[in-house]
């Protein structure tokens, strides 16, 4: 069992305080750096706003967690990493590296003053599980940005020359003490709410067919129809690893099969999405079975979680398993579902596995032979 970030129970409140307060936050944190070295340093009206908005998102947040352990209640979400790196470096960096302190409204360093008491005790808790991918001195390239503006303006002018790069003054006077910072956070956060950091109630068992994972949209009843799919000669089943090209080479498939003629010409087909695998692929096992079964089960679903079936149909369309199966021919199935145990049975009808664990295609079993054609996509690992 491992935890997960997103429990469904707080999706709701992950999702709300993320849009009211963490991302808000860091937007304007961003535009208050950039937008002023941009301008020449200049306060304008846009700086001055964000600004602003910088102080009043942590006193809201602030408020917040001085009432609770962590942003979306008693256990440790996806907004929590996202809030912690964020103020991690606020400041170790973008206190300083951006001229906040100059501004209306700052009330200083959240860990080395006690301006928010509720940040710096759930900084202090999240260091706690973050400490191996914290790094404060690799935040000092943010008080690099104004020369990187400055270097690029001036270059793209033509009134620097490329060995006097390095020459530019720095405007910062001097930098965090980022061991002063450090001894802060090491520090017991003691007095927080009451919470958990990888609750049972917050984990879920991570389902697997044939020894291997499976993602949170599997099916295992539109699995089964899929290994037993009564496969064609001419259909072509596609199978790769995550993030290695699957929705590129769907779409060279698709060129190929249904968009352009022998010549080159545009068929009747051509930018046609109404069936599946045209604007991206459509996993088998990630279906429906039917528009009946759909049905029935929106129900159920929608009471599970609000978002219903909106995660798999914004990947891959509203079809169903039915729509795969009646598409135009040559069919086209593409799937992350690999090997002899997972693909569909007929594939490998014939095919005889040697000594060695190689396959090799052998004599045809009982008059059969496999059907339809199959296409493996590998990627390099050091691209």
């Amino acid at each position: 069992n491992k935890p997960t970030l997103f429990p469904e129970n707080v999706e709701n409140e992950i999702h709300r305080r993320h849009t009211e307060l963490v991302r808000p936050l860091i937007d304007a944190i961003d535009t208050a750096g950039i937008e002023y070295f941009k301008n020449e340093r200049r306060v304008t009206a846009e700086v001055s706003e964000a600004r602003t908005a910088i102080f009043a998102k942590l006193a809201k947040l602030n408020e917040l967690l001085e009432e609770r352990r962590f942003v979306a209640g008693d256990k440790l979400t996806a907004v929590d990493i996202l809030l912690a790196s964020c103020l991690f470096q606020f400041d170790a960096a973008y206190l300083d590296a951006y001229f906040l302190r100059e501004c209306e409204g700052c009330q200083g360093s959240i860990l080395l003053s006690d301006s928010h008491p509720g940040l710096k005790a759930y900084l202090r808790d999240m260091y706690g599980f973050l400490k191996p991918s914290v790094r404060f001195g690799s935040y000092r390239h943010h008080f690099r940005l104004h020369k990187a503006i400055e270097t690029t303006r001036q270059l793209y002018s033509c009134e620097i020359l490329e060995d006097e790069i390095g020459r530019i003054p720095s405007i910062y006077d001097e930098l965090p003490n980022l061991h002063a910072i450090l001894e802060s956070i090491e520090k017991h956060a003691g007095g927080r709410p009451r919470g958990t950091s990888a609750a049972s109630s917050s984990t879920q068992k991570i389902a697997k067919i044939e020894g291997v994972p499976v993602p949170f949209w599997f099916r295992n009843d539109t699995f089964q129809r899929f290994r037993d799919l009564d496969l064609r000669d001419d259909d072509i089943i596609l199978s790769s690893g995550v993030k290695m090209g699957t929705t590129w080479v769907t779409k060279i498939l698709n060129s190929l099969l249904h968009d352009f003629d022998d010549d080159g010409n545009t068929t009747p087909m051509y930018m046609d999405d109404s069936f599946p695998n045209r604007l991206g692929q459509t996993y088998p096992d990630a279906l429906f079975p039917s528009r009946d079964v759909l049905r029935r089960e929106m129900d159920d679903l929608m009471a599970k979680t609000p978002k219903g079936r909106e995660p798999i149909s914004s990947n891959f369309g509203d079809f169903v398993f039915d729509d795969l199966i009646h598409q135009p021919t040559p069919r086209l199935f593409s799937s992350h579902l690999f090997g002899k145990k997972l693909l569909p049975k007929r594939l490998f009808d014939g095919w005889v596995e040697q000594r060695d664990g190689t396959i090799a295609t052998g004599p045809p079993s009982r008059g059969q032979r496999g059907k339809g054609r199959l296409i493996v996509v590998v990627r390099n690992l050091k691209d």
